[in-house]
């Protein structure tokens, strides 16, 4: 039904109705639009609708093949809602943003840890670390997905939410020393996201973090220490 509705919109009004088909996507279901209207709000040019449009092509239409390995959330630890409190749903919002594999978002969720834990850009906390501007492109002032990704919550039915919600607890109330690496590794980027250019100008010249024990493809995140 999802593809029946997308294909029914011309051009002019995918862009337009980015944000909805994003939650239409998403979530595998295409009914109950009525209640979804007000996200045709968000998008206030047709610049934010093409990137809400690039978020649907390379995180979301794929995220279901992210998932064809069960083990790899199901292995998560259980979690229940009312045990999610406001900082660990503003890192389950986070990681979920940057991806849909569960083992790309425990890393992006210690890369958020890290930055609290160390004060980053003077934010100590995970809803302030997560909203500090131009740092996670998903919460940029100007982003058309950042409404939907602000308003998740611990009950919200989304393909894929619960491992992201999961993978945030985990995370959150592990020891430090489950650090996959060191609390200075308070970066990375995707290359498949980066328009016009392969990666940021803080990246050029070093060496990424060496992840080859965690399978992790590099063209789809790669993690930095010590940029400061």
């Amino acid at each position: 039904m999802i593809h029946a509705v997308i294909s029914q919109l011309s051009k002019a009004n995918l862009l337009a109705r980015a944000p909805l088909i994003l939650f239409l996507t998403v979530t595998g279901t295409a009914s109950n639009v009525s209640g979804l209207m007000s996200l045709l709000d968000t998008t206030k040019s047709s610049s934010q609708a093409e990137h809400v449009s690039q978020v649907i092509d390379d995180h979301v239409l794929n995220s279901r093949a992210l998932y064809s390995d069960v083990d790899h959330w199901t292995s998560l630890p259980d979690v229940r809602p009312e045990a999610i409190d406001a900082e660990t749903l503003w890192l389950a919002r986070c990681i979920f943003s940057e991806t849909k594999d569960p083992r790309e978002m425990i890393l992006v969720a210690w890369v958020v840890r890290n930055r609290v834990e160390t004060g980053y850009r003077g934010r100590t906390s995970y809803k302030s670390v997560v909203l500090d501007p131009f740092q996670f492109s998903a919460f940029n002032p100007s982003s058309s997905a950042r409404y939907f990704y602000s308003n998740l919550k611990s009950d919200s039915k989304v393909y894929g939410w619960d491992a992201a919600l999961r993978a945030a607890y985990q995370v959150r109330t592990s020891d430090r020393s489950a650090r996959p690496f060191s609390e200075r590794t308070r970066h990375f980027y995707s290359e498949r996201s980066m328009v016009g250019r392969s990666m940021p100008l803080w990246a050029g010249g070093i060496e990424p973090v060496d992840l080859i024990e965690q399978e992790i493809d590099e063209k789809r995140f790669r993690f930095y220490e010590g940029i400061s």
